[in-house]
């Protein structure tokens, strides 16, 4: 029975760790350069984000094109949806939170508030 290949590992912490290390290496490199580079940078990046806005202008919406946008928006996926019912945030307020008594409320009389 054949073992794993010599130098061969099945868990993520040589890549993680050579991430984290590239990670604070960056850090380390941006904390030592001085504020007129760093200006230079965000200049260079300004300059960059307009010539892109130049070349790919942002799409002209119409009311139907809003009004499906605003519809999609809407409606989460499926696997969000399950989840967000489960939630605290939305338990119905008559609920209490668990671990809590429950309270015996009266049952409505059927006409609105303050009528008679």
């Amino acid at each position: 029975m054949a073992g794993p290949a010599i130098g061969h590992h099945d868990h993520p912490c040589p890549s993680a760790c050579s991430l984290i290390f590239a990670r604070l290496r960056g850090w380390l490199i941006l904390l030592g350069r001085s504020s007129a580079s760093k200006n230079a940078e965000l200049l260079v990046l300004r300059h960059e984000v307009a010539v892109l806005r130049r070349v790919h202008p942002r799409p002209q919406l119409d009311s139907a094109d809003r009004a499906i946008l605003a519809a999609l928006i809407r409606l989460p996926p499926a696997r969000m949806r399950a989840r967000r019912l489960g939630h605290a945030r939305h338990r119905p307020a008559v609920v209490p939170p668990p671990g809590q008594p429950h309270v015996d409320l009266p049952e409505p009389s059927g006409t609105a508030a303050g009528q008679r």
